[in-house]
C-alpha cells in the first residue's frame, strides 16, 4: 500500500471513531441526567479502571489507554455539567 491508500483507510477509520465517540459521549451524557436524578455521584473509580483494564487487549494498549484517561475525564465533565 502507498501513502495515500493508508491514508484513505485512516480517514475511512475517523469517520467510524468520530461516529462511535459521538455515540458514546451521548450515552455518558445521559449516565450524567441519571446520576443527577439519583443523587448518585459522577466520580466511580472501580467503574473507570474497568473501562480501563479493557485497553490490554490491544497491541497498542499504552496510547489507547491514554485516549481513554482522555475519554474518560471528558465524560465526567460532561456529568458534572448535569
Amino acid at each position: 500500500m502507498n501513502i495515500e491508500q493508508l491514508r484513505r483507510e485512516i480517514d475511512a477509520i475517523d469517520r467510524e471513531l468520530i461516529f462511535l465517540l459521538d455515540k458514546r459521549f451521548n450515552i455518558t451524557n445521559n449516565i450524567g441526567i441519571a446520576k443527577k436524578k439519583e443523587n448518585i455521584k459522577v466520580l466511580n473509580t472501580s467503574r473507570e479502571q474497568i473501562v480501563l483494564d479493557k485497553t490490554k487487549i490491544a497491541d497498542n494498549h499504552i496510547a489507547i489507554y491514554n485516549v481513554y484517561l482522555e475519554i474518560l475525564k471528558i465524560s465526567k465533565e460532561q456529568q458534572h455539567e448535569k
